[in-house]
């Protein structure tokens, strides 16, 4: 992601991807939920003209239809939704994601031997980050996974 990209953090909570994401000059889409952490997002930022921030569901949050990139630290529970939403929605222009999920599912969406259809077409496009944060054990349950394909090339997903 560079100096201008557009950058969607899905589940911004406390901005502690938004706050990188800016420094290094992306324009930021920071999506909240929880109405409180939405007005301390409003906040932190309210200075920054490259950051805007939403209190809106991940699942439900209209995703723009021009190049656009995705940060996410979601909820577990919604990992598959997540993954099915970005890579399944042929209008959309996903330039790649950044995703820090469940060790299991980190697993699950790069594994080189597939188990279903739809994992084989994950499998294609995720991989292991290297320097994961459960590679070193910062977190204890999680791990990330990085999209490496532009949208253009996962289609074909429903």
């Amino acid at each position: 992601m560079g100096s201008g990209d557009l950058v969607f953090d899905l589940g911004a909570g406390y901005g502690a991807l938004t706050g990188p994401l800016v420094r290094a000059g992306a324009r930021v889409i920071a999506i909240e939920l929880d109405p409180g952490l939405a007005g301390r997002l409003r906040r932190r930022f309210s200075r920054e003209p490259l950051v805007g921030v939403v209190e809106a569901d991940l699942r439900a949050v209209p995703l723009p239809r021009r190049p656009f990139h995705v940060v996410a630290s979601p909820p577990f529970a919604l990992t598959t939704m997540l993954c099915r939403r970005l890579l399944g929605d042929r209008n959309l222009r996903l330039t790649g994601a950044e995703l820090i999920v469940e060790s299991g599912a980190a697993q699950w969406l790069s594994s080189r031997q597939p188990r279903d259809r739809e994992t084989a077409q994950w499998s294609a496009r995720y991989r292991d980050a290297p320097g994961a944060p459960g590679a070193r054990g910062q977190f204890l349950a999680a791990a990330a996974v990085r999209c490496r394909l532009p949208a253009d090339q996962a289609q074909g997903l429903s």
